[in-house]
């Protein structure tokens, strides 16, 4: 992994994403295989306030683990953004629609789960390259950094700790 996430790919997080990453136990060593550095807008923060894992709250938010990971960057919206969030709000969680602005107005690909999040994000930039959490977690540079088993396990635990969804 580069020094401090610094040379990997951004790739926005909506909180569900985030969320099913920190289930698998490891989301930032899968993001390091993926050659991804994540950008977590303080909205999504907000929302991501106990461990899918263990169901304890974070309690310190300076310990957060987003904030304390080297290959995640938490970003604070723009003007332009703020607009474009308080409009996409109407219909959507905060979570998502600060995500959306964040990704549309920088042109970043978007990590995002709920299906009508998604088509509010395609209505609004359909070039923005849009990603499911699975797709992530059965990426085949996974099976590359760990194992076969490992990867698999990823999934099941994203599944069982935060009820990842599964598109079909």
């Amino acid at each position: 992994m580069a020094e401090g996430g610094k040379g990997l790919r951004p790739l926005v997080l909506d909180a569900s994403v985030a969320i099913n990453l920190l289930a698998t136990g490891q989301p930032w060593s899968i993001l390091a295989a993926l050659d991804f550095r994540a950008h977590v807008p303080e909205q999504v923060l907000r929302e991501v306030v106990r461990c899918p894992i263990t169901k304890r709250g974070y309690e310190n938010d300076e310990k957060h683990p987003f904030r304390i990971s080297p290959n995640v960057e938490i970003v604070q919206l723009s003007n332009a953004e703020v607009e474009d969030f308080v409009a996409i709000a109407q219909h959507v969680g905060d979570g998502e629609a600060a995500s959306i602005a964040v990704a549309l107005a920088r042109r970043l690909p978007l990590a995002l789960d709920d299906r009508r999040a998604r088509s509010i994000a395609k209505a609004r930039g359909g070039t923005i390259s849009l990603v499911w959490t699975t797709e992530l977690l059965r990426n085949p540079a996974l099976k590359h950094a760990f194992s076969a088993d490992q990867a698999d396990a990823f999934f099941a635990d994203a599944i069982r700790h935060a009820r990842m969804y599964v598109p079909k």
